[in-house]
């Protein structure tokens, strides 16, 4: 038998746990709208250890269409979330309701390998320099904020003009934008360089950002989401996550996947080792050029280890120090691996 959704538990583990009185566990984590919430599976066969534990948090509308919340209130829900996940945890494998011992005894009746989160997409938050530990500057934009929808349209404005020399009236909507597509071929991914783009996206609410609270802007050494903030937290490293950064950052997905160190070469070539993938000629032409250098500066795929638990992260969610956090991604395309649809046609 095996533990089912509502925490019953397994009679025996898996033959490939290491031994009969541990079992591999892989936490996993969903930032969602409303909620973030933690589960424990099996590493092995992927089903439920104990019981998932949700922690919610609060969203702010400070003018209609606005809609904030709260990266350190993520975290600390985060952390709150986890530790509810783990202490749901039997206290022997063969049997037993949880409690909050469990964390205590996980070295005996445990194994915790990794742990991954998914998040919402399109949550942008502005973070001040490493030497202030990148500590949020505002409120994070929430992915429903339609604040940018000005800046969206300046977006397809600017391509427009800049693709017609002056004139939108020589573009030709009928022929698939290919003017706009030739200069700005990032922009397929808006219905093939015709638009719109979403208000939603990471640009145009950088774009606001920049515009609006110019200090933020200028004390803003990070722009990134909430994917990679939490990531930040729990390993002290920054990454941007390739999903977002191919469908929703308008950046070439396989390039900014390339490892280089950008030290080879003259200036120049170091910059584009450094911007490799990133559609800076569309930077160039809105002015935001900047955005380069504040978006993380490594990218990583779905599956890729971003680090270890820092010792900080390690005692606010009670595990060791060093597990594993594993990169994981937007939440409705974390839900496609999850549900096996991973294949055309599926």
């Amino acid at each position: 038998t095996h533990r089912g959704s509502q925490g019953s538990s397994s009679s025996t583990t898996t033959s490939e746990n290491n031994d009969n009185n541990k079992l591999d566990i892989v936490i996993g984590i969903d930032g969602g709208t409303e909620s973030i919430r933690a589960c424990c599976f099996d590493a092995h066969t992927g089903h439920v250890v104990g019981k998932s534990h949700a922690v919610p948090y609060k969203t702010t509308h400070p003018e209609a269409g606005w809609a904030e919340q709260s990266p350190e209130e993520w975290y600390a829900n985060l952390c709150d979330a986890v530790r509810g996940a783990l202490s749901s945890l039997p206290t022997s494998t063969k049997g037993g309701s949880g409690g909050d011992d469990c964390i205590s005894s996980l070295d005996y009746h445990y194994d915790i390998k990794a742990l991954c989160c998914d998040t919402t997409c399109c949550s942008v938050v502005a973070l001040s320099s490493p030497s202030n530990h990148h500590k949020p500057l505002r409120p994070c934009l929430l992915w429903m904020d339609a604040r940018s929808a000005k800046q969206a349209a300046q977006i397809m404005e600017v391509a427009r003009k800049y693709s017609s020399g002056g004139d939108d009236d020589d573009i030709d909507d009928n022929n698939n934008n290919n003017m706009i597509l030739q200069n700005f071929p990032e922009l397929r991914v808006n219905s093939h360089g015709m638009g719109p783009i979403s208000a939603e996206w990471l640009l145009p609410k950088a774009m606001w950002i920049k515009q609006n609270e110019p200090q933020v802007w200028e004390d803003a050494t990070v722009i990134c989401e909430y994917q990679d903030y939490l990531n930040y937290r729990l390993t002290g490293e920054m990454v941007a996550s390739s999903c977002n950064a191919a469908v929703r950052w308008h950046h070439d997905g396989r390039e900014v996947l390339q490892d280089d160190d950008g030290n080879n070469g003259s200036d120049e070539d170091k910059d584009e080792q450094r911007h490799r993938g990133r559609p800076m000629k569309l930077y160039n032409a809105l002015g935001m050029e900047d955005l380069a250098e504040k978006l993380p500066q490594k990218t990583l795929a779905m599956g890729d280890v971003v680090g270890g638990l820092t010792e900080e992260a390690a005692s606010d969610l009670g595990l060791p120090v060093g597990t594993k956090v594993v990169q994981g991604g937007p939440d409705a395309f974390v839900g496609m691996i999850g549900l096996g649809t991973i294949h055309p046609h599926q």
